[in-house]
């Protein structure tokens, strides 16, 4: 197959079983054309997390396995964590992050309109979740409805924090003569 034709499913397909073997989830795939070459990003995952070498470890197998086949001319292969804004794709990621919040968009009215909404993710069975926003109304949607969904925890960056070096200094002048 001609690299301007490989895709993300098919690498996914492709790897995931091989990655499964060295213990890792294949989370999420790209693949993205630009410069004259393929950029080929692997997001994976395990138990307890992933570290930068397990990354390494990934990519070295990735790349020794596309080395081999004779498909793809000018390409680069990145590997990650999925981060912590990590993508929801299939069902075992919603049920694995049920009681977290996250951020799903989906089409209505057969993709005229675009929804987004933000909550707690809850009731995840074998047909779809529900989410619970802040403000509003439950929504439930089915997996087949997601457009795109990823976790979206609350980060207390920058939320009326105070930095620690200022601390105790407030309204205090500093002594005459500094």
């Amino acid at each position: 197959m001609a690299a301007a034709r490989i895709s993300a499913e098919e690498l996914e397909e492709r790897f995931s079983g091989e990655l499964a073997l060295m213990g890792y989830e294949l989370v999420d795939v790209a693949v993205l054309r630009g410069g004259g070459r393929l950029t080929l990003r692997f997001s994976i995952d395990k138990e307890g997390g992933v570290t930068i070498e397990d990354c390494a470890a990934a990519d070295r197998a990735v790349s020794h396995l596309l080395e081999t086949e004779d498909r793809l001319e000018r390409y680069v292969v990145e590997v990650s964590s999925p981060g912590i804004f990590r993508p929801l794709r299939k069902p075992a990621h919603f049920a694995r992050h049920a009681g977290e919040m996250v951020k799903v968009t989906w089409e209505v009215d057969d993709g005229e309109k675009t929804l987004q909404v933000r909550g707690r993710l809850e009731d995840v069975d074998g047909d779809g979740f529900s989410i619970v926003p802040e403000e509003g109304e439950t929504v439930r949607l089915s997996f087949e409805a997601v457009k795109k969904a990823h976790l979206d925890p609350d980060l207390a960056i920058g939320r009326g924090q105070k930095s620690g070096a200022n601390k105790g200094r407030e309204g205090k002048r500093p002594p005459k003569g500094s």
